[in-house]
């Protein structure tokens, strides 16, 4: 017996049972359901699977928040710092007019923002959204002349 578990014949093949009842084979694969564990059906594998999706999607948010160099969006935006920050990188990046992606990160932004859907949405109503979008244009060329003259 070694210190983590007991080997052990199961099904006529070598196995391993640890302390927790668990059998597994001599990769660590399970060899049968676990004792404590819930057995995965048709029924509950979709439940099974949303919880891992969640899990994984907790870790990543709390990983990128993590990483948010800056004290002042951690602390104005909390739990959804990192979105702030790939704001703002995405802002500067947009309103670059030497940046060859800043159309993209406009784009991004305007999608992110719900700008897009509203421009899809008054277009859909037959609105005017050439004039819609030229007002836009002329407040981003607006925008990008102000910053190049404080630059």
């Amino acid at each position: 017996m070694t210190s983590k578990y007991t080997l052990i014949t199961y099904n006529g093949k070598p196995a391993r049972q640890y302390p927790d009842g668990s059998i597994r084979d001599t990769n660590g694969r399970f060899m049968a359901q676990h004792p404590a564990g819930d057995e995965i059906t048709r029924e509950n594998a979709r439940e099974y699977q949303q919880l891992g999706v969640e899990a994984k999607r907790r870790t990543l948010r709390q990983a990128a928040n993590d990483a948010v160099e800056r004290g002042d969006i951690s602390l104005g935006y909390g739990q959804h710092a990192y979105i702030a920050e790939i704001g703002q990188a995405m802002q500067r990046k947009a309103t670059n007019i030497d940046d060859p992606k800043a159309v993209d990160a406009a784009r991004f932004l305007l999608q992110e923002t719900g700008v897009s859907e509203k421009q899809a949405a008054i277009t859909a109503d037959n609105s005017d959204a050439s004039a819609i979008l030229a007002g836009l244009g002329a407040e981003m060329v607006r925008h990008i002349m102000r910053r190049a003259r404080n630059d």
